[in-house]
C-alpha cells in the first residue's frame, strides 16, 4: 500500500478529513499531520518552524503529500526539506503566489484593528455562520464540521491555537514560493474549485502560468474546502494517479 500524508488546511482541527480517511485508508497507509500546540513567537519564522515540524514528524517514509491552503503551500518546503522521499505533491487550493499589494494591505488593516478572537472568527468565516460563502452551496457536512471547529477554538480562549492562526496569517501575507513551484512542478497535482471565493480564478492562472507542466483538475461546482464539499470526488483523483495504484 502507498503511504500519504495528509496536512490540515491552516487553523483546521484534524476532523477536516475525516469523510475522506476511512476511504483512503483502505488503499493507502495514511498519516494525518496536525498543527503543533506549542506557541510560535512572531519573531520565529513561523512557516519554517511549521515546515520542519511537519518534516520531522514525516520521519524517515517514502510518502506523498495532500493538503489544503496553507496545508498546500507548506508542501513546498517540505518538499524542499526532504527532497526524493515526496513522491508527489497534491495541492488544493495553494497560495505560494505573493498576494497582490492592495490585499495584503486589507489583511493588515484587519490585523492591526481586530481583537485575536474577532480576527480568527472573521479568517474562518465564523461570524454569523459567514463561513457558508466559502463553499458552492449548503452542505449537511459543512455545518457539522464548522460547529466542532468553533467550540474546539473557543472553549478555551485564550488559547495557543487561536495566537498561532493569526501568526501564521502574518508570516502567509509575503509567502513566496514561486520558485519551488517551478522547480517541483512535475511533481505536482493542483486541485481547484471553481467557486473558490478564498482565491480568484485570477490566482488560479498565475499559478498555472508558473507551472505549465504540473496536472490541475478544476472541479466547477465546489468552493474552498474541497475535501468537506466532496471527498469522493477528492478520492477519485487520488485513486487515478499511476503511483497510487494498490
Amino acid at each position: 500500500m502507498e503511504n500519504l500524508v495528509l496536512i490540515p488546511p491552516m487553523g483546521h482541527s484534524p476532523i477536516f478529513y475525516n469523510n475522506i480517511l476511512t476511504e483512503l485508508r483502505k488503499s493507502f497507509n495514511v498519516e494525518l499531520l496536525d498543527y503543533p500546540d506549542f506557541l510560535v513567537t512572531e519573531s520565529e519564522d513561523s512557516l519554517e518552524v511549521l515546515a520542519t515540524y511537519f518534516s520531522t514528524q514525516i520521519k524517515g517514509k517514502n510518502v506523498s503529500l495532500i493538503g489544503l491552503s496553507l496545508g498546500a503551500t507548506m508542501c513546498l518546503r517540505i518538499k524542499d526539506i526532504l527532497g526524493d522521499r515526496i513522491q508527489h505533491m497534491y495541492l488544493m487550493a495553494p497560495g505560494g503566489i505573493p498576494l497582490s499589494r492592495i490585499r495584503k494591505e486589507m489583511i493588515r488593516s484587519a490585523l492591526r484593528e481586530l481583537s485575536t478572537e474577532d480576527m480568527v472568527r472573521r479568517s474562518l468565516g465564523l461570524e454569523d455562520s459567514k463561513y457558508l460563502d466559502h463553499f458552492s452551496r449548503n452542505f449537511e457536512s459543512v455545518n457539522a464540521y464548522f460547529k466542532i471547529l468553533e467550540a474546539q477554538l473557543f472553549s478555551s480562549f485564550p488559547n495557543n491555537n487561536c495566537d498561532n492562526f493569526i501568526t501564521y496569517i502574518k508570516a502567509a501575507i509575503d509567502v513566496d514560493y514561486t520558485a519551488q513551484m517551478k522547480h517541483y512542478q512535475d511533481e505536482i497535482s493542483i486541485i481547484w474549485g471553481g467557486k473558490d471565493k478564498v482565491f480568484s480564478s485570477k490566482h488560479l492562472l498565475k499559478i498555472q502560468s508558473t507551472m505549465p507542466r504540473s496536472k490541475v483538475y478544476l472541479l466547477p461546482e465546489l468552493g474552498h474546502y474541497l475535501p468537506l464539499e466532496n471527498p469522493q470526488q477528492i478520492l477519485n483523483i487520488l485513486g487515478e494517479h499511476e503511483i497510487f495504484t494498490v
